[in-house]
């Protein structure tokens, strides 16, 4: 399959902002969709509007990407903004019978099991991608730039968006092979329990990002302790003992 893929909005054009800038968060998202869609063998057509400087052109150069080249299907990465209390995610479409309905569908309850909550597939005839595209096309609404909750859980999650959108897109799992370099990225704050500690990546996180933390027995602190990850201890830099200890990263 050949997908015409892009960033909403523009470096210049950046669209709506909040808790995450809108264009910045979807700039780091695209490149990691399209690592997933290549290992899965598709090919990915760049459809980013570099340099445009307004919003009618960045989507007339998007659209005029995508409609140069024979693709199946065109996605555009997008996020919400409304009063900071609107949440979740939804995909846009031309109409009920558009074939990328299926793909969109997929896509919304992919992303909803991570926690957004399911908005579902819209219509629009008004929106300038979903009119003139010659290929099927999907807006991708991936939650709520000015919602506390849906932007923390979608910028320190970007790898596990990106992977649950190329599935949507394709139909297909992807495969994912884990290093311990993945995990550097869950260095945090541990909290003491009664036999264990608890990791948190930083402040905002909730419980879904929480990892369980042991030391080894008899250790002080600037030692080692670990991580149970995919049944495997993980072992990493403990600079400080006690109710809030500090993991450096994990050790290969």
């Amino acid at each position: 399959m050949v997908i015409g893929l892009r960033t909403g909005h523009s470096e210049k054009a950046r669209g709506a902002s909040g808790v995450v800038d809108e264009w910045a968060t979807m700039y780091k998202l695209y490149p990691i969709i399209v690592k997933y869609l290549n290992q899965l063998g598709h090919k990915v057509i760049d459809c980013n509007p570099y340099g445009a400087t307004s919003v009618s052109g960045e989507l007339s150069q998007g659209v005029a990407k995508a409609n140069a080249q024979a693709i199946d299907l065109f996605c555009s990465l997008h996020m919400n903004a409304y009063n900071g209390s609107a949440h979740g995610t939804e995909c846009w479409i031309y109409s009920t019978s558009s074939k990328s309905k299926p793909t969109a569908q997929r896509i919304v309850a992919n992303l909803a099991s991570m926690g957004l909550t399911n908005r579902g597939v819209k219509t629009s005839t008004k929106y300038y991608e979903l009119r003139n595209t010659k290929a099927p096309a999907i807006i991708i609404e991936t939650g709520f730039c000015d919602n506390a909750g849906d932007a923390n859980l979608i910028n320190h999650n970007l790898d596990k968006v990106a992977r649950l959108i190329a599935e949507g897109i394709t139909g297909q799992p992807v495969s994912v092979q884990n290093s311990a370099s993945d995990y550097i990225i869950a260095k945090g704050t541990y909290k003491n329990g009664t036999s264990k500690n608890y990791l948190y990546s930083d402040a905002a996180c909730t419980d879904s990002y929480k990892t369980d933390i042991y030391l080894e027995p008899n250790e002080v602190a600037d030692t080692m302790g670990y991580a149970i990850v995919n049944g495997s201890r993980r072992y990493m830099v403990i600079t400080t003992c006690g109710k809030n200890s500090r993991g450096i990263g994990f050790v290969k």
